[in-house]
């Protein structure tokens, strides 16, 4: 895949912003055992309609932001799944798959790998407590994840309209 100079820069913009974000400590809200940091997934969004690669440099830059702005290692771990959501969208994107669909199924993707991150460090690698059973991390992590995506999207769309307007990203 050739990458354009107007995608490359884009892709720059996206992850500083990506890495930006999950400084502003006020956006932050803390979910035992999680958190929730409102326009985190923004950048990551916006790049799935710029082109895969960008998705997964977006995706990368807010891991690479959480890890250096929350002591707590789950976070950047849920963050490293990413990934996953921004390929997926992305591709789907690519297809011209509607625009709801994609929110719904990267949603899906999102909470349930983010899910599974939590569920695994809390029960594998930290010392598991008690209160945090899969029940809840299920509830919590699961429920908190598909708003705040469901949320983030609706920013990301907002910002997508006035951004294809410009005729900076053309995919919508």
């Amino acid at each position: 895949m050739k990458i354009k100079t107007k995608d490359l820069v884009l892709a720059a913009l996206l992850v500083a912003l990506s890495i930006i974000i999950p400084q502003l400590a006020f956006l932050r809200i803390p979910i035992p055992p999680t958190t929730v940091t409102i326009s985190a997934h923004v950048p990551t969004i916006i790049a799935m309609f710029v082109n895969p690669v960008v998705a997964v440099c977006a995706a990368l830059g807010s891991a690479l932001g959480f890890f250096i702005a929350v002591p707590d290692p789950t976070v950047p771990l849920r963050a490293l799944t990413h990934i996953f959501f921004a390929l997926a969208g992305a591709f789907m994107v690519r297809k011209r798959v509607n625009i709801f669909t994609v929110a719904f199924f990267t949603m899906l993707i999102h909470a349930f790998l983010e899910v599974f991150a939590v569920s695994v460090f809390v029960t594998v690698v930290a010392e598991a407590d008690a209160k945090f059973t899969v029940d809840y991390i299920w509830k919590i992590v699961g429920g908190f994840t598909a708003g705040h995506h469901i949320a983030d999207f609706i920013i990301s769309f907002i910002l997508l309209k006035a951004l294809n307007k410009a005729k900076f990203i053309g995919n919508i």
